[in-house]
C-alpha cells in the first residue's frame, strides 16, 4: 500500500508512518515470591509502544492486549501504566535482551516479530513488634511479643526476632505473654510506612488483630504501665541544743532506696517523692554534711502492707510507703581566720586548715573557712601557699581547747581560731599611672617598672605579682621605668612618690629606702604630652 505525503504550508514534510509489516507482542508478568498474594490479573497493567518518528502509540492490557500486534517498522519507546499498589517494575525482557528500566526503546524492522514481557514483582512487607514500659525497673525484654498469622513473628522486646523481620500479607493477631505481674498492659497499636512512597498511615487493629498488606513496613507498639508499690523518702534535721545557729537544709542529704530497682535524691526531690518501684526488700541509706548523728528509719504504710527492720525496708505490691529519718546536729562549728601586721598583704593570700575528722581550708574570710559545720573532734591547724617574708604567730582559738596547734572542737561548740602573720622583710610595690588627656593611645601595662638594689632587683608591669607586695630585702632602691612602645616618647614623667604603710612619704626622686618589717608603695605618673585633631566634613 503506497501511503502519500502531504506538505505542510511554510514548513517541513511531518513523518510519514510506514506500512504495518512487523509484529509487536508486549506482555504482563506478575511475580508474588514468597509474600502470601495470589494476584494474577494482568489486565490491570496497560502496555503502550510509542513510535518515536511519528507519534503513533500503541496499547493494550497486560494480559492479550497487545498480543501480535501488526505495527511499522520503526524505533519505539515501551513501558506500563495503570496496575496496583504493593508491585514494583522489576524488568524488560525483549527476545531474551533484559534490561532494568522502567522504560525501554526497541527498533523492529519489516516483517520482523518482537515479543516483550514486562515483570512486576510484589514487594515485601515486614513487621516489627516494640515494647514500652513504664514506671518500674522493668525491662522491655522481660516481655515475650507475638505476632500469628501467615507468618509467626516472636521474641523478647528489643530483641532482633521481632525487629523488621519480613511478614506474608493477611490477618495477624497480636499478644505478649510474661513480664512482671504489676504492670498493665494497654492497647496494640499499629502504623505502616509505605515502602514505594515513604508515607506513614495509621493501621486500624481490632481485637488485637491487623491486616498486613503488601508493600508496607509495619510496627507495632505495646505499652505496660507499671500498678507500682509507691516509696517516699523524708529527712529531717533537729538542734536539739537549740543553738539557733543555721543548720543544714533537709534538702543538703541525699536519701536512696536499694533493691530490685534504686531511688535516689534530696530529700523533697521528685526522685524520692511517691516513687514507682517494684516489690521487694529495699536497703534504705544517706549522705549528707558531717556533724549530724542520724537516728533510725521510721516507715509508715498507708495501706497497712510492708514492713522494716533496721534499714531494710519490705515492699509489697500493694504498698504506698513513707520513710523518715533525723539527723541531730552533734558537732560544731569552726572558723579560720589569718591576720596580717606591717603590710596590706590581703589575708586571703593564704590558705588556711583544719584536718580531723573532717577537713576544712580555704582562704580567709570565704565560705570555705567560716562557720562551718564540723563533727566533735580535734583538729590540726595549718597555712600554706603565703608569700616569703612573713612571721607565722602561734593560733589563737575560742570556743575550743588550744593544744600546740590541734583544737578540740566539742558538740555545740562554735570555734574560732586565728593565725598572726608578721611581715619580718621589708615590702614594696610598684604602681604606674597613665593619663591620656588629649587622646593618649597607651596604658600602664606598656611600661615595665623596676627598683633595684644592691642585692635586690624587682621588675614587672603595674599589677602584677612580681611588682605588687614583693618581699625585698632592706636597703636602698633606684626606681625606674621602660616602654618599647613608639609612643611612649610623647609620655614626660611626673616623677615617682613614695608612700610607707601609714600612708606617710617616703623617698626621694627615684630612690626609696625600704626598712625590716615596712610596705612601702611607689608611684609613677606619665601624661601625655600631644593633641589630636579631627576633621569632619559637612557638605
Amino acid at each position: 500500500m503506497l501511503l502519500a505525503a502531504v506538505v505542510g504550508i511554510g514548513g517541513a514534510l511531518p513523518a510519514v508512518a510506514a506500512e504495518p509489516t512487523a509484529r509487536l507482542s508486549l506482555f504482563k508478568a506478575i511475580e508474588n515470591l514468597d509474600t502470601g498474594a495470589s494476584l494474577g490479573d494482568r489486565t490491570l497493567w496497560t502496555m503502550h509502544a510509542v513510535n518515536v518518528a511519528t507519534g503513533e502509540t500503541f496499547t493494550g492490557d497486560g494480559l492479550n492486549g497487545m498480543q501480535s500486534r501488526l505495527i511499522p517498522p520503526g524505533t519505539y519507546r515501551i513501558f506500563e501504566t495503570g496496575g496496583v499498589a504493593g508491585y514494583a517494575f522489576f524488568s524488560w525482557n525483549c527476545d531474551g535482551d533484559v534490561t532494568t528500566q522502567p522504560e525501554r526503546t526497541i527498533t523492529i524492522t519489516a516483517n520482523q516479530s518482537m515479543t516483550c514481557t514486562v515483570q512486576n514483582n510484589a514487594i515485601r512487607s515486614s513487621l516489627t513488634l516494640v515494647k514500652n514500659v513504664q514506671g518500674g525497673g522493668a525491662a522491655p525484654s522481660e516481655w515475650t511479643l507475638r505476632a500469628q498469622g501467615p507468618s509467626t513473628i516472636e521474641g523478647a522486646g528489643g530483641s532482633a526476632a521481632v525487629q523488621n523481620q519480613p511478614a506474608r500479607i493477611g490477618t495477624y493477631t497480636l499478644s505478649e505473654s510474661g513480664g512482671p505481674g504489676s504492670y498493665v498492659p494497654g492497647p496494640w497499636t499499629c502504623e505502616r510506612r509505605d515502602l514505594t512512597t515513604g508515607a506513614v498511615t495509621a493501621v486500624p487493629v481490632a481485637g488485637d488483630q491487623f491486616e498486613m498488606t503488601l508493600g508496607g513496613a509495619v510496627t507495632c507498639q505495646i505499652t505496660n504501665t507499671g500498678d507500682l508499690p509507691h516509696l517516699t523518702l523524708v529527712k529531717e534535721v533537729v538542734d536539739p541544743a537549740a543553738t539557733g545557729y543555721p543548720l543544714a537544709a533537709p534538702s543538703d542529704f541525699v536519701l536512696s532506696a536499694s533493691g530490685p530497682e534504686r531511688i535516689s535524691g534530696p530529700s523533697g526531690s521528685d526522685a524520692v517523692d511517691h516513687a514507682s518501684i517494684d516489690p521487694g526488700a529495699y536497703t534504705l541509706a544517706e549522705s549528707g554534711p558531717a556533724g549530724y548523728s542520724g537516728g533510725a528509719w521510721t516507715c509508715v504504710d498507708a495501706t497497712g502492707d510492708g514492713g522494716i527492720d533496721g534499714a531494710l525496708l519490705y515492699v509489697r505490691e500493694s504498698s504506698d510507703i513513707t520513710c523518715r529519718i533525723t539527723n541531730t546536729f552533734a558537732g560544731g562549728w569552726l572558723t579560720l581566720v589569718k591576720n596580717v601586721v606591717g603590710s596590706d598583704q590581703p589575708p586571703s593570700d593564704w590558705t588556711l586548715t583544719a584536718a580531723g575528722p573532717e577537713t576544712v581550708t580555704g582562704a580567709s574570710g570565704s565560705a570555705a573557712v567560716t562557720r562551718v559545720p564540723v563533727p566533735v573532734g580535734d583538729y590540726a591547724l595549718a597555712e600554706a601557699d603565703g608569700p616569703a617574708g612573713y612571721a607565722a604567730g602561734p593560733w589563737s582559738c575560742t570556743g575550743g581547747a588550744l593544744a600546740t596547734d590541734t583544737v578540740t572542737i566539742g558538740a555545740g561548740a562554735d570555734v574560732t581560731c586565728t593565725v598572726t602573720n608578721t611581715l619580718e622583710v621589708g615590702q614594696l610595690t610598684l604602681v604606674k599611672n597613665v593619663v591620656n588627656a588629649g587622646g593618649g593611645p597607651l596604658t600602664a601595662q606598656d611600661w615595665e617598672l623596676t627598683a633595684a638594689s644592691a642585692d635586690t632587683v624587682i621588675s614587672g608591669v603595674s599589677g602584677s605579682g612580681k611588682v605588687s607586695f614583693a618581699a625585698v630585702a632592706p636597703g636602698t632602691f633606684t626606681l625606674s621605668e621602660a616602654s618599647t612602645a613608639p609612643e611612649a616618647g610623647s609620655y614626660v614623667s611626673e616623677g615617682w612618690s613614695c608612700v610607707d604603710d601609714e600612708g606617710t612619704p617616703v623617698g626621694s626622686g627615684d630612690t626609696v629606702e625600704v626598712v625590716p618589717l615596712e610596705s612601702v608603695i611607689c608611684t609613677v605618673t606619665n601624661r601625655w604630652t600631644q593633641s589630636t585633631l579631627t576633621l569632619r566634613k559637612q557638605v
